[in-house]
């Protein structure tokens, strides 16, 4: 966990400054935050949209939430951060419970 964590301080580089990513930014950041003083080191992830332009916001939240690591195949995780990128609006999700509404349609949940 050093080792991961001395890594992303020398060598972590935020590419999504500003723009539509900067409301998610602060959010993600908490999160990842409060999920390494748990120990949690992976959790799953989900969207609603599988075009192109959900690869990058999977690629902002990675960078965002680095060292923790998240997986789009997320059946084994327990917690999943959903990200509605179409609404932008959180909404129930069939086998999951919600852990946190982060706002901007990004939502931490834990599997039932």
């Amino acid at each position: 966990m050093l080792f991961r964590s001395a890594l992303y301080n020398s060598y972590h580089a935020n590419w999504f400054t500003g723009g539509e990513f900067a409301p998610r930014q602060a959010p993600l950041e908490r999160l990842s935050a409060a999920l390494r003083a748990k120990g949690v080191d992976s959790i799953g992830y989900k969207t609603d949209k599988t075009d192109e332009g959900s690869g990058i916001e999977f690629l902002h939240a990675q960078m965002t939430m680095a060292p923790v690591l998240l997986k789009r195949e997320a059946s084994a995780e327990q917690l999943v951060l959903f990200n509605w990128q179409a609404t932008r609006t959180v909404a129930p999700v069939e086998g999951y419970s919600l852990v946190e509404d982060l706002g901007g349609g990004l939502a931490l949940f834990r599997k039932n």
